[in-house]
């Protein structure tokens, strides 16, 4: 395909490398090119609109043009535009927001670790998982399990975290590290006459084979993001964290299905779930070790 000179297409055939996409086609096929947005709409170079369903890729849930957003970003822009916190650096709205996110949080958590990408907030926690078990002595708690078909980033933690074929091919991923087990759609997954539960048993059983077959004392995380397109998908995924909640294995990290789970702790306090919320629960003497992460709320963050 030929594109007219100094087009936008022309100049990003001939300069941009996109992730997740197929570069030998990009050169015949050429870029969707998105203009501007209002709301959840986005619109092309040539004025049609569209529902933008995945926000930005997550990253604009709260649309597109909002003047509001615009006048609030200029005024930090000439006060602040960006400082780090390296080195004991600070900033006001890192401090207010990090405030406000643990006023907001659905366990209580101390600090907050704050990421650019979910990719980073998944690193970060893969880095937090390992320096914990380092810290109690445990260093060969190594193993992240994670299940085939789940996205969770582009780094090489992340991608290795993420099990798709098509991520790890011509890269030597996933690291040895990373273990994964079974994909939960019951549509696609299920074998004839299988109920629900009975699937959701069957997933969780998979889990615990792996855990076993690797081994307990070798097992650092479990990681789970939420599948959040149907409310069946939600459910679900609480019959296998209920599932999972009862198995004799020494460690495991459960997702909290929004509202529809409520897990009773041994010492009988509850947890209510929320979306986008990763529960790692270490179970020791019939006790719950309660971490939190908070994965993509606007920002990343990982709590302790």
């Amino acid at each position: 395909m030929s594109y007219i000179p100094n087009s936008i297409e022309a100049r990003d055939v001939a300069t941009l490398v996109h992730m997740q996409t197929n570069l030998r086609k990009h050169q015949t096929q050429g870029p969707h090119v998105i203009m501007r947005g209002q709301g959840c709409r986005v619109f092309d170079d040539s004025g049609r609109d569209y529902i933008d369903a995945v926000a930005g890729l997550w990253c604009a849930s709260l649309g597109f043009g909002s003047e509001r957003l615009a006048q609030v970003a200029a005024e930090q822009m000439r006060k602040l535009g960006y400082y780090h916190l390296y080195r004991h650096r600070s900033n006001e709205p890192a401090v207010a927001l990090a405030e406000t996110l643990l006023k907001i949080a659905p366990v209580p958590m101390a600090r907050v670790v704050f990421q650019c990408s979910g990719s980073e907030a998944n690193d970060t926690a893969i880095k937090l998982a390992w320096y914990y078990w380092h810290a109690v002595g445990q260093p060969q708690r190594s193993k992240i399990i994670a299940r085939k078909m789940a996205y969770h980033g582009n780094t090489c933690a992340a991608v290795s975290l993420s099990g798709k074929p098509d991520m790890h091919a011509g890269f030597g991923l996933p690291f040895a590290p990373f273990k994964h087990t079974e994909f939960p759609h019951y549509y696609r997954g299920h074998h004839d006459g299988e109920s629900e539960p009975e699937f959701s048993a069957r997933m969780a059983q998979a889990l615990e084979a792996l855990i076993q077959a690797e081994g307990p004392d070798t097992i650092a995380a479990y990681q789970n993001l939420i599948v959040r397109r149907e409310l069946w998908v939600q459910i679900l995924f609480c019959l296998i964290v209920q599932r999972l909640s009862e198995l004799p294995t020494e460690s495991v990290t459960i997702p909290a299905c929004g509202k529809h789970l409520r897990h009773q702790t041994a010492d009988q306090q509850s947890i209510d779930g929320l979306p986008w919320l990763g529960i790692i629960l270490e179970k020791m003497k019939f006790q719950w070790k309660i971490f939190a992460m908070l994965i993509d709320i606007g920002v990343n963050t990982f709590g302790e």
